[in-house]
């Protein structure tokens, strides 16, 4: 993002004794032009993601993250724990059971990813499933307050369409997320913390109104609220830009008999790559370990008699409370932490995160009382910290996976990749490189090995060298320490060295790395410095063969 020059100052005489009076309009009027460039930051950093990307691309994340999944999301969290509650009358382990269920539709998510990816309707393979999810929502969510109170079974069937409509919307919008990501890397933080921010706000507004509805509407009159948001992702299904493509350019294999099978092998070429399945493997571990006691807890706290005896209000309030400190978490992240290597944020955030889950013991044992300390005020503290350190945790996951997807199955292997601490370790590379470079294979312009060099600390010694081949790179690194040993001593005519020197020589620098081209996967794969170590050993064993 440029920027802009605002103020400049000019050299003027000014007088030995300055007024206090006008000391103090100074400072005011300075203070006053803080707090409003703070306040035009957000606004400013939108302007420049909508020039920069299609504002109906914005538009579609703020509707899907803000609307459809923090706003309908936090109502449906606390709308149905009421509903099964109070109308339906079950049991908590019935409920834990029931929200187990909710996230069917979201494990399915690659089977919608292989739909939107590789099924498009009419030319398009984003636009028409916005309209589904949209009218899936709708319909599922009014059938539950036009139909009275229906049987367990067909509940539940009705939330797990509101559920799917969520999941999908969300599927079709990271696939726009993933290819803006792939064309422009440098915004895919950007844009994260856009779906994040969107996502903490709209759960905000969730979560503060959602007590409200309860009480006024009734637990099964408040699901109506539901329908709502699903309204505007028909909406954004008609207006969203879209560049209309033909079926049959799908299939840029011809030995493929559709783009089914182009999409699962090159999912399977994908997954094989170390760079892809160790991440995946780590995110899975991660987020599958996550056990949630949500529902015995939400009862406990509810209860009169066992618990504190929340009230409905109070208990949107924690949630509205916790949504603030997601966006807080966000602003953290966004702000200081996005330049930092995934490997580092995800092991101290892993660690704070394990930690957080000890406070839930603190709670249901009421040693906060020992201590001195009000329910309301720990449960809140509990939640907003839970929210914070979920947050940093979660988004390098989001920028990591969005940066795994091969063009063309975008969605389909972002989905996938979603399907504890020590193995945080498995990640190849510690920076932000961890994730293949994408780029149109007509745009690497012959070359298939990029060797990155970097001399110091400072990013500003960083070099590229762009060889033909893996040979052709280990013969320029390898001439580029012949030079240094000929500087050295210029009299050499027949260069030996032992490898270990080489090795030494490599270690030098302050950062070193290779980009290889794969055809297979139109992507340029990263490699480590290790990596070029046996490279170069290998090339050098074969010239001392006499090339073979």
């Amino acid at each position: 993002m440029e920027t802009l020059e605002t103020e400049k100052f000019f050299s003027v005489e000014k007088p030995l004794l300055k007024p206090i009076s006008d000391h103090s309009v100074d400072m005011t009027r300075h203070g006053r032009n803080a707090v409003v460039s703070v306040l035009l930051q957000p606004f400013q950093w939108l302007r420049m993601l909508c020039s920069r990307l299609n504002p109906s691309f914005v538009v579609g994340v703020v509707l899907v993250y803000g609307l459809n999944q923090g706003f309908s999301g936090s109502i449906f969290k606390v709308v149905t724990d009421y509903y099964w509650k109070d109308v339906q009358q079950v049991q908590p382990s019935v409920v834990q059971l029931y929200m187990g269920l909710y996230y069917i539709p979201w494990v399915m998510r690659p089977i919608w990813g292989i739909f939107t990816d590789v099924f498009p309707i009419r030319g398009y393979k984003r636009k028409p499933y916005f309209v589904v999810a949209g009218v899936l929502g709708v319909v599922s969510a009014t059938a539950l307050v036009v139909l009275g109170k229906l049987p367990a079974v067909l509940a539940l069937s009705c939330l797990l369409g509101v559920s799917a409509a969520m999941a999908i919307a969300e599927v079709v919008i990271d696939a726009c997320i993933a290819t803006n990501s792939i064309n422009i890397r440098s915004l895919a933080p950007d844009i994260q913390s856009l779906c994040m921010v969107c996502s903490s706000a709209g759960a905000l507004v969730g979560y503060a109104t959602s007590g409200v509805f309860v009480h006024r509407l009734g637990p099964q009159g408040a699901l109506g609220v539901l329908a709502l948001p699903p309204a505007t992702i028909i909406i954004l299904g008609i207006f969203i830009y879209e560049k209309r493509s033909s079926t049959f350019l799908i299939q840029k294999n011809k030995k493929d008999a559709d783009g089914l099978g182009v999409a699962v092998k090159g999912m399977y070429k994908t997954i094989k790559y170390p760079q892809v399945w160790k991440p995946s493997l780590y995110m899975f571990i991660s987020l599958a370990l996550n056990i949630s006691t949500h529902e015995g807890y939400f009862y406990w706290y509810t209860d009169p008699k066992a618990g504190p005896a929340f009230s409905q209000e109070f208990v949107g309030i924690i949630y509205a409370i916790g949504a603030l400190a997601s966006m807080f978490g966000v602003l953290i992240y966004h702000k200081k932490l996005k330049s930092y290597s995934f490997r580092n944020t995800l092991f101290f955030a892993q660690l704070l995160y394990a930690l957080s889950g000890t406070l839930d013991l603190v709670f249901i044992k009421r040693w906060n009382i020992l201590l001195g300390i009000p329910d309301s005020f720990f449960v809140v503290t509990e939640e907003s910290f839970s929210r914070i350190i979920s947050k940093i945790r979660w988004i390098p996951m989001v920028v990591l996976s969005t940066r795994l997807c091969p063009l063309g199955i975008e969605v389909t292997l972002c989905s996938l990749v979603f399907f504890v601490f020590v193995f945080v370790f498995v990640f190849v590379v510690s920076d932000h490189r961890i994730c293949y470079r994408r780029m149109a294979s007509n745009n690497h312009n012959g070359r298939r090995t990029i060797i990155l060099l970097q001399n110091s600390p400072s990013r500003a010694t960083r070099t590229f060298m762009d060889y033909d081949s893996i040979g052709q790179a280990m013969d320029g690194i390898c001439g580029l320490y012949e030079r240094k040993l000929k500087e050295i001593n210029p009299s050499l005519r027949n260069l030996s060295y032992d490898i270990a020197d080489l090795y030494n020589f490599m270690d030098g620098f302050a950062d070193m790395s290779a980009l290889v081209y794969e055809h297979s996967m139109h992507a340029y794969l990263p490699y480590d410095r290790q990596w070029i170590k046996q490279k170069a050993f290998s090339h050098l064993k074969r010239l001392a063969n006499g090339g073979r």
